[in-house]
């Protein structure tokens, strides 16, 4: 559970270190549901939004553990998954 590149940084095996790790995974697991063909439209907002929520909460809590290479790739995942959103309601709407 190790969020730093090297050793001895102050926040291996962390209770903020776990939730990093924690959060990214959520988001990867929410983003690979999101991605299934047979999803029903009215759960798809839903996991769209948690899995936005968990990038951008994972993006404050390496924020705070001074880690900005998982902050600056959280922070691309939730600006990825908000222009998803955008774009997909926009082609259903059309």
């Amino acid at each position: 559970m190790w969020t730093a590149p090297f050793g001895n940084t102050g926040i291996d095996w962390t209770l903020g270190a776990g939730l990093a790790v924690l959060g990214s995974l959520a988001t990867c697991i929410l983003v690979l549901v999101l991605m299934r063909e047979g999803l029903p439209s009215r759960w798809r907002l839903g996991l769209h939004v948690a899995a936005l929520l968990a990038a951008l909460l994972t993006a404050i809590a390496a924020l705070f553990l001074m880690q900005t290479a998982l902050m600056l790739l959280m922070i691309a995942s939730a600006a990825t998954l908000a222009i998803a959103g955008v774009a997909h309601r926009r082609r259903t709407l059309a």
